[in-house]
């Protein structure tokens, strides 16, 4: 798992998150997908994707580091359930990209309390990466609190099943050749 950089809201965004505040007082608003709702012709969730991050940060899954669009499909993470918290509907820290397999299928709309959270927590520092099997694993020195974290994380997102890590291996090999071509025109 990497860390997330999330980038700043931008400014539109406050007043849908307004206007989605003062619905949820309406009858009627617990049928509605506010990532629907249209800005210049683009769904929110549109926007929402092509905003969240730098333009040159490639498009991944905030939690298996998946590439979107391509080895799954590119959905929103509610970090904390709309089932739980509709008030946080649009609320953009409680936002992330994920692939379908992590959102719809594996985390669904249970509660991640205790999972390291990746635009918050070092998990650049918390995750050991193999590079033999793929696998992710919680690093030896860190407390027994945050290796938990890392092992719920691990666990909640299925983050060590065979096709990840083989997937996983593939990216870190495609890192490994584009740094050798850079040190070799160095």
């Amino acid at each position: 798992m990497r860390r997330f950089d999330r980038l700043e809201a931008p400014e539109f965004w406050k007043d849908f998150d307004e206007r989605w505040q003062l619905r949820l007082s309406e009858a009627g608003a617990s049928d509605v997908n506010p990532l629907r709702w249209q800005h210049a012709g683009r769904s929110l969730a549109h926007w929402f994707h092509q905003t969240v991050r730098p333009a040159s940060e490639p498009r991944l899954c905030a939690y298996c580091d998946g590439a979107l669009a391509v080895t799954s499909g590119e959905t929103i993470d509610h970090f904390v359930p709309m089932r739980l918290a509709r008030h946080r509907a649009l609320n953009w820290t409680n936002l992330f990209p994920a692939c379908s397999l992590c959102n719809s299928h594996f985390k669904r709309d249970r509660c991640p309390w205790g999972v390291a959270k990746p635009d918050r927590d070092p998990v650049d520092t918390w995750f050991d990466f193999d590079p033999e099997t793929g696998e992710l694993r919680a690093r030896l020195e860190l407390g027994p609190a945050v290796r938990r974290r890392v092992r719920r994380a691990i666990w909640m997102f299925q983050l060590n099943t065979q096709d990840r890590c083989n997937a996983r291996r593939w990216v870190f090999k495609q890192i490994a050749n584009a740094k050798l071509v850079d040190d070799a025109d160095t």
